[in-house]
């Protein structure tokens, strides 16, 4: 606030001068305020006036500031996409550069790729060429060699249906008179047997070492072809080969595979058509012969012998068919301790003879054969085969009898109007019970595996059923 400048007030007149000096302060002072009053409330104008001027012109600024703002703004952005643009160009340009250049590149490729294949198919041309005028040369040869070998493959299939034919023929003879012969030896008066005979049949018979098969079981005057005996009485080998394919499945990867008692070699020829190395072992001759005049790899060796010889672990499956019922059980606890040290880490030993629980088995085929020695019991097998370290023994019966040759059940059916089912399910109860009895399954394999082990120990491998 603006204030006037105060003036010391003073008089020299006597008496009165001090009271024209006072008066003349309060009027001053009065006067003052007047004064001040005025030019405040002016000031106040100016000032008012003058802050209105200064928003006017802040706003105004304000304003031309924004329109400055958003023109600059417009004026990036438009600048910004131009940029764009403009990158996008170059970019498309320096695209199209590349792929002019890929193209360039491409078709001097193509064209080198294309000499290349012409000048090849050209040399092609040209050897075919050579290769067509010497074929042209032979073939007038060829002709007359392949009508040549016609004749001479035409002329052999006839020698060899000769052949065959009298072989056939040959053969039918000498079973006719083997037969012959066995019925007059058994029709014959009886006469006494030197003690000698006796005593070389019973050597014969309980098979010393260790053998396998019996192949003469009456004494030095009657012998039995036991080749003819299996023809005639086991079965076909088609059939015996039938009933052995069920074995494949387990030997898949499992060689080389060895047959105890390989017989007429019918599982060895389904091993050969699978690729399985195998090989056979028979003490009978015959049946040796038979087999290798088929080209199947068999020796002739007893069982005990043979795998005695053996290295341990060298054989990856053994295969025993039909063989045990014909060894005394002291045989059979020494091939199974010989088998468990030969078979590698993992090998399988397979087992089948015929069923002793089925009785239709022990009456027409046990007895029937006069080598049998005794029919086996399947645990017996069993605890032989885990007694000597086989784990994942497994037993699987085989062969059932024919329905046709098993007591039939009785229909379920009502009697006067009343039911008869418990009294015929009773009855069919009981007959399924003689069935198993009777009519069971005729033969069982025991089929056990060695532990695999790296450092030799035993361990479990799963069995596999048969089907």
């Amino acid at each position: 606030m603006m204030r006037l400048q105060e003036w010391d007030f003073r008089s020299s007149t006597p008496v009165l001068g001090p009271l024209i000096s006072a008066f003349r302060r309060f009027w001053y002072s009065m006067a003052a305020k007047w004064a001040d009053l005025y030019l405040i409330n002016q000031q106040s104008e100016i000032n008012a006036k003058l802050a209105q001027t200064m928003a006017e012109l802040q706003a105004t600024l304000n304003s031309q500031q924004m329109a400055s703002l958003e023109m600059l703004d417009l004026s990036q952005r438009a600048s910004n996409k131009r940029i764009e643009e403009l990158q996008a160009r170059l970019s498309e340009m320096a695209s199209l550069e590349m792929l002019d250049i890929t193209q360039r590149a491409s078709n001097n490729r193509i064209e080198e790729l294309q000499a290349t294949l012409n000048n090849k198919i050209s040399d092609m041309n040209s050897e075919y060429e050579q290769r067509f005028a010497l074929l042209e040369m032979i073939v007038p040869d060829l002709d007359r060699w392949m009508t040549q070998l016609g004749r001479d493959v035409s002329q052999l299939k006839n020698e060899l249906k000769i052949v065959d034919g009298s072989e056939r023929s040959a053969n039918s003879q000498i079973d006719d008179l083997k037969v012959s012969v066995f019925h007059q030896y058994q029709q014959r008066e009886p006469t006494a047997i030197p003690a000698e005979s006796i005593s070389a049949h019973e050597n014969t018979v309980s098979a010393v070492s260790g053998g396998i098969f019996v192949d003469k079981v009456f004494n030095t005057e009657g012998h039995l072809d036991y080749f003819s005996f299996e023809s005639r009485f086991r079965g076909t080998t088609d059939e015996i080969k039938e009933r052995q394919r069920r074995y494949l499945d387990l030997l898949s990867e499992a060689g080389p595979v060895l047959d105890i008692g390989c017989g007429r070699g019918e599982f060895l020829e389904l091993l050969r058509e699978r690729f399985i190395e195998a090989s056979g072992i028979d003490t009978n001759a015959d049946m040796v012969e038979a087999c290798r005049r088929n080209g199947l790899n068999v020796s002739q060796a007893d069982a005990i012998s043979y795998l005695s010889g053996l290295v341990d672990n060298s054989l990856g499956s053994i295969f025993m068919a039909q063989l045990v019922e014909h060894l005394k059980p002291r045989q059979i606890v020494r091939i199974i301790e010989l088998a468990q040290r030969k078979l590698r880490s993992g090998g399988v030993l397979m087992i089948e003879t015929l069923n002793p629980l089925c009785l239709i088995a022990i009456a027409n085929q046990f007895n029937l054969d006069p080598t049998h020695d005794r029919p086996v019991h399947p645990e017996l097998l069993r605890f032989i085969c885990e007694s000597n370290g086989f784990t994942e023994v497994t037993v699987q019966f085989l062969t059932p009898v024919p329905d046709e040759y098993r007591l039939r059940r009785l229909p379920d059916l009502d009697h006067n109007g009343f039911p008869a089912k418990d009294l015929i399910a009773l009855a069919n109860d009981n007959i399924d019970r003689l069935n198993d009895l009777l009519y069971g399954n005729q033969e069982y394999a025991v089929i056990a595996r060695k532990r695999a082990s790296a450092e030799g120990t035993f361990e479990a491998v799963s069995g596999k059923a048969l089907e």
